[in-house]
Order: C-alpha cells, then sequence, then structure tokens
C-alpha cells in the first residue's frame, strides 16, 4: 500500500507540474489583458535589446519578431529542464548524456532541440545583411523599390525611418488590440501588427474591403454586446502579394474610414453598428421578441416619437411581483426603435453592460418598466 502510495504522488507531481507549465506556457504565449497588463511579455522582458515601439517602430518590431520566435521555441526545452527538478521523475540531464534516457524522453528532447535550431537559423539568416531578409524589411524594400530606384534595398532604413517619424506622431490611427493584432494607419503608410507577423503597405497602393461582421453579447473587457469587422487589407503594387486580413471593433470604424485615403468597400449583406447605441438597438430588437406578446383591441395609431412607423408596443407588467415595474395604463403610442432609443437614454451611459437589466420611466405617465415589460403587438 505505501508503495502504490508513494507511485501515485509522483505521478501527481509530474501531470501536477505539466498542466502548470504548460498553462503557464499557454497564457504566456497568448497573452490576455491581464498579461500584458503585469508585463509578462517578451517585448516587456527583454526590453532592453528590443527597445520601445514609440521610438523606433521599425526595428523595434524587427527585434520583437525574432525575440518571440527564439523565446516561444524553447518552451518544450524548458519543460524537460523543468521536469528534470520533479522528484522521480525519468527525466534526467545526466541521463541524456550517457545514453540511458527512456526513448519517449530522447525523442521529445531532440525535437526540442532541432526545433530550437531551426528557429534560431531562421533568425540569422533575417539578420544577415542588415536585416535584408527579415519579412518587415522584405515588405519595406518592396515599396521602396516600386516607388523609384533613388534608394537601393541596402537603404531600407531610409524607409524605415520615415515611417518610425509618422509612428511617433499623435494624429495617428490605431485600433485597440483584438488577441495580438492591431490595425495602425499614419499619414502615407497602412500597418498592421500581430504576434508573429507584421505587415505595412502603402495608402496609395492598398484596397480595402469589410469582409464579416461578428457580433458577441458580452465582450470579455467591457461586459456589453460588441461587433468584430473583418478587414482585408489587399496590397496593388502586385497581383501575387496576398491579402492580409484584421479585426476590429465596430465602434472604431468611423475613425478608421477618416484616416484612410481609400474608400471602404462593405459588403451589403453586413451592417455595422458603430455606436453603442446602435449596438444596444439591435439587442433590444432581439430581446423584446422574446417577450410575450399583446394583442390590442383598439385601432394601433402612429407612433408619437417618430411618426414614420406604426405602434409596435405595449408597456404591461410581466416581470415579478417584487421589482419596482409598475402597471402603465397607456395605450399602445411608441414603435420599437422609439422605444429603444428613450430606455437607452434614461440609463447610465457610463455602463453599458447594465442598459439589459435596468428600467426606465413611461415616457407618458412615468410608471416604471423594465425589458420583460415591453411586449410587441400582436400583428408586428
Amino acid at each position: 500500500m505505501r508503495f502504490q502510495f508513494r507511485v501515485r504522488k509522483m505521478e501527481n507531481s509530474r501531470v501536477l507540474f505539466s498542466i502548470l507549465y504548460w498553462l503557464c506556457a499557454f497564457l504566456f504565449v497568448v497573452g490576455p489583458a491581464e498579461i500584458k497588463s503585469a508585463g509578462i511579455t517578451v517585448e516587456n522582458l527583454f526590453s532592453s535589446w528590443i527597445g520601445r515601439e514609440d521610438v523606433d517602430f521599425v526595428n523595434f518590431h524587427i527585434k520583437r519578431l525574432s525575440f518571440t520566435a527564439a523565446v516561444h521555441s524553447a518552451l518544450p526545452i524548458g519543460y524537460f529542464l523543468g521536469m528534470t527538478c520533479v522528484s522521480d521523475s525519468a527525466a534526467n540531464i545526466s541521463s541524456l548524456f550517457n545514453g540511458s534516457l527512456e526513448f519517449g524522453w530522447q525523442l521529445y528532447v531532440c525535437t526540442s532541440i532541432l526545433l530550437h535550431i531551426a528557429v534560431l537559423t531562421i533568425i540569422f539568416y533575417w539578420s544577415m545583411d542588415d536585416w535584408s531578409n527579415h519579412p518587415i524589411v522584405k515588405d519595406i524594400s518592396l515599396y521602396v523599390n516600386h516607388r523609384g530606384s533613388e534608394v537601393a534595398r541596402s537603404s531600407w532604413r531610409v524607409r524605415g525611418n520615415e515611417i518610425s517619424n509618422e509612428f511617433r506622431r499623435i494624429d495617428k490611427y490605431a485600433t485597440s488590440y483584438t488577441g495580438w493584432s492591431r490595425l495602425i494607419v499614419t499619414e502615407n503608410w497602412i500597418m498592421m501588427t500581430a504576434l508573429y507577423k507584421v505587415r505595412l503597405v502603402p495608402q496609395d497602393k492598398v484596397t480595402l474591403a469589410v469582409m464579416q461582421s461578428e457580433e458577441h453579447d458580452i465582450s470579455p473587457e467591457s461586459n456589453s454586446m460588441v461587433q468584430f469587422l473583418s478587414l482585408r487589407i489587399k496590397p496593388t503594387v502586385s497581383p501575387h502579394l496576398k491579402p492580409f486580413y484584421v479585426r476590429i471593433l465596430s465602434t472604431e470604424f468611423k475613425e478608421l474610414k477618416e484616416a484612410v485615403m481609400r474608400s471602404i468597400l462593405t459588403l451589403p449583406n453586413i451592417s455595422i453598428l458603430q455606436t453603442v447605441d446602435e449596438m444596444f438597438l439591435k439587442a433590444f430588437r432581439e430581446h423584446i421578441h422574446s417577450n410575450r406578446s399583446f394583442s390590442s383591441l383598439t385601432p394601433v395609431e402612429q407612433c408619437i416619437g417618430c411618426m414614420q412607423n406604426t405602434a409596435q408596443i405595449k408597456l404591461v407588467k410581466n416581470c415579478d411581483s417584487s421589482s419596482p415595474c409598475q402597471t402603465c395604463a397607456c395605450r399602445p403610442l411608441w414603435c420599437i426603435d422609439c422605444m429603444g432609443r428613450w430606455y437607452a437614454s434614461r440609463q447610465d451611459r457610463t455602463r453599458p453592460e447594465t442598459w439589459l437589466s435596468g428600467n426606465a420611466p413611461c415616457p407618458m405617465c412615468r410608471a416604471k418598466f423594465c425589458m420583460l415589460d415591453i411586449s410587441v403587438l400582436a400583428s408586428n
């Protein structure tokens, strides 16, 4: 029994270490907002070598991509080294060199080392000839050559300094992070930064299109409804260049349109909700249509808010008796959109995540009502 308990304890310690290590590695690589705010990122840990984005944008991302690839490819080796510290683990450094290490561990270590060496070899190739083989430099050099022969390929830093100078200006447009991706628009350039890549293209050599929209009831940052737009950015300097995609918040779309020189194509089946009120109205319509409907025995009049639509809703107390909501005696007078705008106007503007669970007074009799009390007329 004691032997079985000891074996089980050894297995538990190895399993626990494996779970903790790979969980921490996943959080380190993916980098949620809490990890980024704590400074546990490659660019913060190696800031003395990488530099600062707001000082030299191009060189910062050249080094960031290189350090990120090197550090992330070393994580499997770190797992083996960590397992050597776990008591009674089969992973042992001395066994690695004398050939007595288990075959499974030998295969794992060899694969991990080969992966790390391959990544370091790629980084060394990037750094040759003043980083002229780096993907970022190739992007810049392509447009340097296209714009004229006065700047040779080896002098890509001239154009890179122009990009960095534009990035330092306060009038640039930059979206908030969606994961690791971010879109930046300066006077002459459109740039996308991600975990393992950076794309740069001049504003006059690109087409932009909104390809897809995604709506989520809850955003991790604001706990309210959010809409993401998928943008396709296609360089036009060569048909062989592949487009790249970036996700932005719909509330940032208006600023993006003002920042770019080109018009942004939007597919006809995509509805862009550019304000918090528009997103709330969409959620408002969906919620009240799930409520109990109301059959009106009197003729339905025009909405007194817009005078364009017929009245579409009636306030009927449907919520719990313990709620502060009251009975409204008014006849149907409002359309869905006008009532939704009135309801939103009575909520705390700083906390949109609480709007659906709030309440508002009736525009006419001032009786309190909540979302459950809004009944759509049966004919609607």
